[in-house]
Formats: structure tokens, C-alpha cells, sequence
């Protein structure tokens, strides 16, 4: 993987993942940068510069950055858990053993490989309209206007 760059945007929500994802970088030789504190406009400039979105999350309250990235048309590889497949569908590439780190890789490597991930694209970027915060406040104004 040494074409690759990887960049983890925000604070790790356990620390202890932090000293572990460094051990695992490491033993990879992976080029891995991490990044606080980023305004939200910084995180949309990685969203268009990137060529895929990475959640590798064991639970979610929504996951909100999956939107937001498939809203800049960016195919995303995500953890196979119930509330991503609730909000995006079939939108996404799923990892099924999302524990394993040699999965991922192999997962990585396959999506690069593939020369048709525009369908992800055009599908995230459907999905992501979903969500849009204007367009469900007019259908919320038109429901009530009723």
C-alpha cells in the first residue's frame, strides 16, 4: 500500500484505539496522518481531494460523515452494521468481517483495482439527497402549510 495516504480526520473517540491504529500503521508501513481540529470547510477540501471514504466503525448514532461524503460523490467502504445499511442502502461497499484489519486491506486494494466505482458515486451522492437538511425543511413547511 505504499501509493496509498491515508488521513483520519477528528479525535478518536478511545484513546487506547489511537495507540493501537499506530502499532497496526506500523506494522503495515502505512502512510497514515491525523488530523483535529479541522473546520468544516477544511473536511470538505479532503472530501473532494479524496478518491474513497473509509468508516471503519463498530457502532454509530447516524454517521453523519458518510453523508457528507457521499454528498461530494465519494464512494465509501463501511462497516457492515444496522444503522449504516439503514441509511444507506445498498449506497455503500460493506466490509461483513469488519474486525479484521487484513480484510479492510484486501477490501482497499479490490475498490482501487475496480476501474467501475462511479456507480458508488452516483448512488452515494442519491443517497445523500436524502438527508439534505433544505430540501426536508420545504417538505416539512409544505406538510405543515397543509
Amino acid at each position: 500500500m505504499d501509493d496509498y495516504i491515508f488521513i483520519k480526520i477528528g479525535k478518536p473517540q478511545v484513546v487506547d484505539n489511537r495507540v493501537k491504529n499506530l502499532k497496526l500503521i506500523k506494522k503495515l508501513n502505512l502512510n497514515v496522518f491525523f488530523l483535529e481540529g479541522l473546520t468544516d470547510t477544511e473536511v470538505i477540501e479532503f472530501y473532494k481531494i479524496s478518491n474513497l471514504f473509509v468508516m471503519p466503525s463498530l457502532k454509530e448514532g447516524f454517521g453523519r460523515p458518510i453523508i457528507e461524503s457521499q454528498a461530494s460523490e465519494l464512494p465509501v467502504l463501511a462497516s457492515d452494521i444496522n444503522i449504516f445499511r439503514e441509511i444507506c442502502g445498498d449506497s455503500v461497499m460493506y466490509i461483513k468481517n469488519f474486525k479484521s484489519s487484513s480484510d479492510w486491506f484486501n477490501c482497499i486494494t479490490v475498490f482501487f483495482q475496480n476501474n467501475d466505482n462511479n456507480n458508488f458515486k452516483l448512488l452515494g451522492l442519491n443517497n445523500s439527497k436524502k438527508y439534505d437538511v433544505n430540501l426536508n425543511y420545504k417538505l416539512f413547511m409544505n406538510l405543515l402549510l397543509k
